[in-house]
């Protein structure tokens, strides 16, 4: 398991596991179940900055929130525009939050802004490029920490050209149509796993 300079190796059946190359003495031993393979929580969740509870029959892990700027994050917001309204969705878990700060920050090199690009989705002509997603990351009581917009090229096909504007900066940048989808496969597991919330929806 890696996260970041963190990496930990373990063995089934052996009480030992390596930990950036040291060696480490678990408390359990993992081991196979029914097909699945069981592992030490406690060790995994705290190895990686996370705190876990035992309350009511109840275990929670709790994993530390992501600092930005030398601010917590409490949550990301985007927004989705569609021909007669928009969506917005929040996300809560840090841990997703992180991954998706992690993609718009490693954006591609700075660009000059496109040519003709637009808030909305009617009566796009080609070339244009229509606004496909608006995230903020938010800190605790709910201000704007970082903003991205995030612009396709419309009637195109396969891979189309993607831009990200860095509204905090104000400062354009090339990015990729499969940085794009891994941000959308990180908001739709995390709605499967019960870590989106929809905050408004005026699409009819």
């Amino acid at each position: 398991v890696t996260k970041n300079d963190m990496e930990i190796k373990l063995i089934l059946n052996s009480n030992t596991a390596i930990k950036n190359g040291k060696t480490i003495l678990l408390d359990v031993k993992p081991f196979i179940k029914n097909s699945r393979t069981m592992v030490p929580l406690r060790f995994i969740a705290e190895t990686f900055n996370c705190s876990v509870g035992f309350r009511n029959s109840t275990v929670s892990v709790e994993p530390a929130p992501f600092v930005l700027d030398g601010v917590k994050v409490k949550a990301l917001q985007y927004e989705v525009n569609y021909t007669m309204g928009s969506i917005v969705k929040e996300i809560n878990g840090s841990a997703y939050i992180e991954a998706i700060y992690h993609i718009f920050d490693n954006k591609g090199s700075k660009a000059n802004p496109p040519a003709s690009y637009t808030s909305s989705v009617i009566e796009l002509t080609t070339g244009d490029y229509y606004m496909s997603g608006k995230f903020d990351f938010l800190d605790q009581k709910g201000n704007r920490i970082k903003q991205f917009y995030l612009y396709t090229l419309s009637h195109s096909e396969g891979n189309p050209s993607v831009m990200l504007y860095d509204a905090t900066e104000k400062q354009w940048y090339s990015f990729t149509y499969p940085a794009f989808q891994s941000i959308d496969q990180f908001i739709e597991t995390a709605g499967k796993n019960g870590f989106l919330t929809t905050i408004s929806d005026t699409n009819p």
